[in-house]
């Protein structure tokens, strides 16, 4: 159970649980000291150095879905990498396990299953959406009703299955049929000309 925001920095947790609950956090992400004193003024340089790195990673997952691109937004954008985003929610996936914050995994699991599935990545789908059901069974039945109802059959029942595949396939044999009209000789040579009175 968290009684506070896990991503807020180690100094503000403290803080909030002295003040709201009036108990320190013992979880070893807050409670770092190794000799047993709490005061912030006695950590030493190595403890702070550990203290400032986790309320880096922190901050990061705190911004993260307003620094990188959402499954919506990726899904559909053909300009960006087809590993784009699975790329990026999986380095958020190492941050939340380093720092413990398993509460903020879903979502992250969830755009990564969703991300295979608009790849029409069958076995990735499969792996991905089956981490996601067992995650969130209880706290989001709903979300795992659906899942599992993917997982039977996804090339049939997810609506956008194989979207970006079959995009890039079609831009490909675009490409192929396509007819550059011929430049005229040094009309290329004339585009970076520049003009003298």
């Amino acid at each position: 159970m968290s009684y506070v925001n896990p991503i807020l920095s180690h100094a503000s947790r403290t803080r909030t649980l002295k003040t709201n609950y009036r108990f320190p956090c013992d979880c070893p992400w807050c409670d770092i000291r190794q000799d047993g004193h709490t005061s912030q003024e006695a950590f030493t340089t190595a403890e702070l150095a550990r203290i400032k790195e986790s309320d880096t990673r922190r901050e990061q997952l705190g911004t993260w879905i307003f620094t990188h691109l959402s499954y919506k937004k990726w899904s559909t954008d053909l300009c960006r990498a087809d590993d784009l985003l699975i790329k990026a929610h999986k380095e958020a996936l190492v941050l939340v396990e380093i720092e413990n914050v398993y509460a903020l995994q879903n979502l992250f699991i969830e755009e990564i299953a969703m991300a295979y599935a608009t790849l029409g990545d069958v076995d990735e789908f499969r792996k991905w959406g089956t981490r996601l059901v067992q995650l969130c069974r209880v706290e989001d039945p709903k979300l795992a009703k659906k899942f599992d109802g993917w997982l039977v059959d996804p090339e049939r029942r997810v609506k956008k299955w194989g979207w970006r595949r079959k995009q890039r396939e079609l831009m490909r044999k675009g490409r192929k049929n396509a007819v550059e009209p011929p430049l005229e000789d040094g009309l290329f040579l004339d585009l970076f000309q520049v003009e003298s009175d």
